[in-house]
């Protein structure tokens, strides 16, 4: 009839009722913090997992960098000495020139063991790697939530 007004249903067409915008809002906020504190709990879970796998491999190099060094300071007067002798009996070498020889072989040694040790123990520092890389992706995540939330039609005034 022409008397009757128009009313506009709230529903979304299969007879539902539409949330208002402050439930939905509310609702998505409530779903982002759960979201976001199952995110932590994981990265928590990532990061002590990535701690017990990088450091096998970290002690394995650490403890034969400290064995390598600790092996050269407990052998090295006795097999300088050595050395330093045979030089000087077999060769006839003065007794400093002998030494001298001995003291450089024995630091080339060690400088080998020490640089080898430490090269190992650079690449073993990448045990935060994925890590850092869900890291950065939940960050990512989060400020697109945070962007929908803030720009998305459930946010808008009613005019």
């Amino acid at each position: 009839m022409v008397d009757e007004a128009s009313v506009k249903s709230s529903s979304n067409g299969n007879g539902a009722a539409k949330e208002s915008p402050p439930q939905a809002v509310a609702r998505s906020g409530l779903e982002f913090v759960r979201d976001l504190i199952t995110l932590a709990e994981l990265q928590i879970r990532l990061a002590s997992t990535d701690v017990q796998n990088g450091m096998g491999r970290l002690a394995i190099w650490v403890g034969l960098l400290i064995g390598g060094i600790c092996l050269a300071l407990a052998c090295l007067p006795l097999c300088l000495t050595s050395i330093a002798l045979c030089l000087a009996e077999y060769t006839g070498m003065s007794l400093a020139t002998a030494f001298g020889i001995s003291v450089f072989a024995a630091l080339v040694i060690a400088a080998v063991i020490i640089a080898v040790a430490v090269a190992r123990l650079r690449g073993c520092f990448d045990i935060f790697d994925r890590t850092w890389a869900e890291w950065r992706q939940n960050v990512r995540w989060a400020k697109d939530m945070l962007r929908r939330l803030t720009t998305g039609p459930t946010n808008r005034m009613p005019r």
